[in-house]
């Protein structure tokens, strides 16, 4: 059954139970106003001429949300009711449903349809999303949620906003950003495959130079809304402010002073003061993406994702700030934001590259950071690949991993491909003796190996002037061995090692 009323709060929009005298997550007290008042609808009422309402999912400060079904075709759907009347409020609603429903991404909330009652009464028809809110998470004594829960879903909501904030007009093709503007643990939604939507694009527009937001979105969502949104005008940035906010609450279960308070009292916040276990290159990105200056954040949504990526993966281990770096090297396609969001999202995995570090097999968000990418010189014989990376899967601490890959090519022209993947231990302990090699006299030869699981790496170094010989050498089930090798010149060898030994050098061991 619907429940027969409900309060929410005018300062951050919280729902309060009817005999509550003050807000639980702001403090506010709750005044009584025609806002708060509201009734929902009861269950079974028809509107539309087509849809009959099932239950009240939710009741925030801009609308109410409900499920409902298609009496017609006996789907499900989740029916958004604007509480707020007056004609500017509902010409707005009624002109961004019409661009809702060109959106088409898989963390955004499918618009299909919306109608006008004859009482005035405005409703927007959307994709019903089975799970819970974080609002709804964050509500409960024990939230169930790690750090790397958080992370991602943060990156889920940044690939939904680099979608909005690049969009383009279907039609004319030019440029079209959308800004969100109501981004608040209230209006995402966590589905029980782990996957999050982002809800209440009511209040949404495409982006104008020095355009301010309407008044249905003040003193609705103050503590997730910068500074800007309240009559300077909001652009890319806001989002990204909102964003912040919405992952301070979720790491630290409190919410932050207003921007307005943070403007008039300046105050630093300090994620790890109240958090010890967040890495610190995520406390540093989000608090400069929750600055109260617009010019004083990321400049861009995308900036933000690849701090967190960064930093999620190096946490304490990489010897730089993430959140004020600016990434070097690329994420690996497999298991940076392409692969991590589209494994996250429930599409097909991006095709791995040749030597790359296989991830960890699990179910968790796995993120990689390429230290080192090197790639032989042309041959026609052949190449050696080595990828230096860090690699991070849930909650687990980053691992070190070092790929060499050997492709060697036969006399009858067939591809011989091998890989081998190195350990902390193993990939410095190659790494420092690769080092020493050029040091060595001009009649002292070398030989080392190391072995992981079926797989042996050899490499013979047979004076001062080289050759480097690398090779691979695999044991089959049966006993059978799969071999391929190559030669390096001395140049190459010298500038393998100083990539490798610039790398680890920037990585404290674990």
């Amino acid at each position: 059954m619907i429940q027969s009323s409900v309060k929410f709060c005018s300062t951050c929009g919280s729902r309060a139970t009817p005999r509550a005298l003050y807000c639980v997550d702001c403090g506010s007290r709750l005044a009584p106003t025609a806002r708060t008042a509201r009734t929902p609808r009861p269950a079974g009422l028809r509107v539309g001429g087509r849809y009959a309402l099932r239950r009240l999912i939710d009741m925030g400060g801009n609308g109410a949300v409900y499920e409902a079904e298609h009496l017609l075709l006996g789907t499900t759907h989740a029916l958004k009711e604007t509480l707020a009347a007056d004609p500017e409020s509902v010409a707005q609603f009624l002109a961004e449903a019409r661009l809702l429903a060109q959106l088409d991404h898989p963390v955004l909330v499918r618009v299909t349809d919306y109608f006008i009652e004859p009482s005035g009464a405005v409703f927007l028809v959307m994709d019903y999303v089975a799970g819970e809110t974080l609002q709804r998470k964050l509500e409960q004594p024990n939230p169930g949620y790690s750090i790397a829960d958080v992370v991602g879903w943060l990156l889920q909501l940044c690939a939904a906003l680099e979608y909005l904030h690049s969009y383009r007009d279907p039609a004319s093709g030019r440029p079209s950003p959308i800004i969100h503007r109501d981004i608040k643990p209230l209006n995402i939604v966590l589905a029980p495959d782990g996957r999050v939507k982002l809800l209440d694009m009511g209040i949404a527009r495409v982006a104008l130079p020095g355009q301010a937001t309407g008044r249905v979105a003040r003193a609705v969502t103050e503590p997730f809304a910068p500074i800007e949104q309240y009559g300077a005008g909001t652009d890319q940035r806001s989002d990204l402010y909102a964003l912040g906010v919405t992952a301070y609450v979720l790491l630290t279960r409190q919410l932050p002073p207003s921007a307005l308070e943070r403007v008039a009292q300046p105050a630093e916040l300090k994620i790890r003061a109240i958090n010890r276990a967040v890495p610190a290159p995520i406390a540093s990105a989000i608090e400069k993406a929750m600055q109260p200056q617009a010019e004083a954040r990321f400049a861009s949504v995308e900036a933000f994702r690849r701090a967190l990526e960064l930093g999620w993966v190096a946490g304490e281990r990489i010897e730089h700030a993430a959140a004020h770096a600016t990434p070097s090297g690329r994420l690996a396609r497999e298991s940076g934001l392409l692969g991590a969001i589209r494994r996250a999202l429930g599409g097909a995995p991006a095709p791995s590259e040749p030597g790359a570090p296989p991830a960890p097999a699990t179910g968790g968000l796995t993120l990689s950071e390429r230290l080192v990418e090197w790639r032989s010189a042309g041959d026609t014989r052949g190449a050696i690949e080595v990828i230096l990376a860090l690699e991070r899967t849930g909650d687990a601490p980053p691992q070190l991993r070092l790929s060499i890959s050997i492709s060697e090519r036969g006399q009858r022209g067939k591809m011989t491909f091998q890989q081998i993947v190195l350990p902390e231990p193993e990939a410095r302990a190659f790494a420092a003796r690769l080092a020493d090699l050029p040091r060595l006299g001009l009649r002292i030869t070398a030989d080392f190996g190391v072995e992981v699981g079926r797989t042996r790496l050899h490499a013979h170094w047979p004076g001062a002037r080289g050759p480097l010989m690398l090779g691979l050498h695999a044991t089959g089930p049966r006993g059978g061995v799969k071999s391929c090798g190559l030669a390096l010149d001395r140049r190459q060898a010298e500038a393998l090692s100083f990539e490798l030994q610039r790398a680890l050098r920037r990585i404290r061991p674990a």
